[in-house]
């Protein structure tokens, strides 16, 4: 948009500038060779030709000041175009950076979720651990019980004897 402006304002420029130069040229006054016969005009035609002289001027002075609204317009909009580029040229930058962070934070995440899953897989080798001991632990507590059952059985077997045998010693 702000390019199809500055065109437009530089060719509206162009034509002002020949149209100023034209009538610069049509107004300017050449000066008699000396070859050349003077001319002589009559007051109405003198004013007549002070007059257009005085348009001519007036009409120059106009398009000079259209001239410099012009330029000044077009100044702006190039500063504003500048503006814009510079802006533009800024948001790109973020964008950027934003890319770069959310490759950085995806990276990082694929990390921790790598890592996540190397100690969900840690804690189910130690939970099955787990319960391979405490399967262990059940057997040896059996397996304690048994032989203090065992060793009550053979104690109280051990004091029958003895009893018996005091008894039948005692006979």
């Amino acid at each position: 948009m702000w390019k199809r402006l500055s065109v437009t304002l530089i060719g509206a420029l162009l034509v002002l500038s020949v149209l100023l130069l034209s009538s610069c040229y049509v107004s300017a006054a050449t000066l008699p060779a000396e070859n050349q016969e003077s001319v002589t005009l009559t007051f109405e035609e003198y004013s007549q030709l002070s007059r257009n002289l005085m348009t001519l001027q007036n009409n120059s002075t106009k398009q000079l000041e259209r001239i410099t609204q012009l330029e000044t317009l077009l100044n702006e909009a190039s500063n504003s175009t500048n503006q814009s580029d510079t802006a533009l040229t800024v948001a790109q930058m973020q964008l950027q950076r934003a890319k770069q962070q959310t490759q950085e934070q995806a990276q990082q995440l694929q990390k921790l979720n790598e890592s996540l899953q190397m100690q969900s897989e840690q804690l189910q080798k130690a939970n099955t651990s787990l319960v391979i001991a405490n399967q262990s632990l059940k057997e040896l507590s059996d397996e304690l019980k048994k032989r203090q059952a065992q060793d009550k059985k053979n104690k109280i077997m051990i004091a029958a004897i003895t009893v018996a045998a005091v008894y039948c010693a005692s006979r």
